[in-house]
């Protein structure tokens, strides 16, 4: 970028009590040459472009800001009531820069005031979006300012950027070595010689870097070349680890949908099951008391059974005392047979009596022999009546009764 100051404005600064508007200032040499005769304010001029740079006391032969201030202008505000708000002293510097790359117009205008009699001062700069009627100045701060000059090209913070000379050092450039030195001090280049060289020792280096860089590349290179299957294998087997991983993550998710479902089935089966638990409780519960019931039912009915069996013994004793009865009744039985056979010459004079006792003889063992139907009939029913001991004696009652009942017709037969 090309920088060149354009134009310069100044009023109340030192001798200049009125405004001072220069335009058209060094356009196309990029050098400007003030010239008048001593105490015109040649001087002046360069402390203006010194003061509005940021320039301090010192380069600008003051003791302080209000030195800077034109006494007469300085007398007339101390007067105002509103000298504290008032612009004592103001310096604006229009500056042209063209882009060597776009040829856009990259100006920029700096203006510097002295505020409440010198003793305060402001920076404003605006840029080439802002100019125009109405355009707003930014204030900004001298390292602001700093920062933004050096995009054109101008350091603000290196002394020879701006050189006030007086008569005394006029004489010393009289020598045209000198004057070149100086005016290379007045431009701004004279410490390019060493910072020329210094780019040509570091662009040698550059291009020994760049040449063991362009070498590196080529190994480089080589070694790609000779990696690019591995690459290729190893790509692949990054494509079917991706795979392998997507066809995993398809499988979990799937196993995670069928655990879910198995899960939501065991919860309701879990509940299933409790609901039968309960049942099964209730349940249980209805059985204990059922078996409770039927235990006390089997106690009554060892206690039915026991007496049964009482009952059962005695009616056995009876039956045995009626068997020993009928035994006795039997063994009678046997010697009334005796004494029949000894009788019956007898009774073949008493047939007609034998004929009535035979008769007899006849109904009687007919009602033995339903006797006998009858004892086999109760005997049948012996295991489930327990009173069959009373059935027996009756029996043997009927027979004693029978037997005796024949004695009797069989005595009176024989004392017919």
């Amino acid at each position: 970028m090309i920088a060149s100051l354009h134009s310069l404005r100044v009023f109340g600064f030192k001798c200049f009590k009125d405004e001072l508007h220069l335009e058209g200032l060094g356009c196309e040499s990029g050098f400007c040459s003030i010239i008048g005769p001593n105490g015109c304010g040649k001087s002046v001029i360069g402390e203006c472009i010194a003061f509005a740079l940021g320039g301090n006391r010192r380069m600008l032969r003051a003791k302080n800001g209000v030195a800077l201030v034109n006494k007469e202008r300085l007398c007339n505000l101390a007067a105002t009531s509103s000298a504290e708000t008032n612009v004592d002293a103001e310096v604006e510097l229009g500056i042209a820069a063209l882009d060597a790359e776009s040829g856009s117009d990259k100006s920029i205008h700096i203006r510097r005031a002295l505020l409440c009699g010198g003793t305060r001062s402001k920076t404003f700069i605006r840029r080439p979006s802002e100019e125009g009627e109405g355009a707003a100045w930014i204030p900004v701060s001298q390292a602001e300012l700093h920062r933004t000059l050096l995009a054109y090209g101008i350091n603000t913070q290196a002394i020879d950027r701006y050189v006030v000379t007086q008569q005394r050092q006029a004489l010393a450039v009289a020598d045209p070595v000198a004057l070149v030195h100086h005016l290379e001090l007045l431009l701004g280049s004279a410490h390019l010689a060493d910072a020329i060289a210094a780019k040509e020792a570091e662009l040698g280096a550059i291009i020994v870097r760049v040449k063991r860089l362009e070498d590196e590349a080529e190994i480089l290179r080589d070694r790609r070349q000779a990696l690019a299957p591995q690459v290729d294998m190893w790509q692949r087997f990054q494509a079917g680890q991706v795979h392998l991983v997507q066809r995993k993550s398809a499988y979990l998710q799937t196993s995670c949908s069928l655990l879910e479902s198995e899960i939501l089935q065991l919860g309701n089966e879990v509940q299933d099951a409790e609901v039968r638990t309960s049942q099964l409780q209730e349940d249980l519960e209805a059985n204990k008391d059922e078996l409770q019931s039927l235990q006390k039912e089997e106690a009554a009915a060892h206690r039915s059974l026991g007496s049964m069996k009482d009952l059962l013994a005695a009616g056995l004793g009876e039956v045995r005392r009626c068997n020993l009865e009928v035994t006795k009744l039997q063994a009678q039985a046997a010697s009334c047979q005796a004494a029949e056979k000894e009788h019956k010459q007898a009774s073949t004079q008493l047939a007609k009596h034998l004929k009535a006792a035979a008769a007899a003889s006849t109904a009687a063992e007919s009602g033995l022999a339903a006797a006998s139907a009858r004892q086999q009939e109760l005997q049948a029913q012996q295991v489930c009546w327990l009173g069959s001991g009373f059935i027996n004696a009756l029996l043997v009652w009927r027979v004693c009764w029978i037997i005796r009942h024949n004695e009797g017709s069989l005595a009176v037969s024989q004392k017919a």
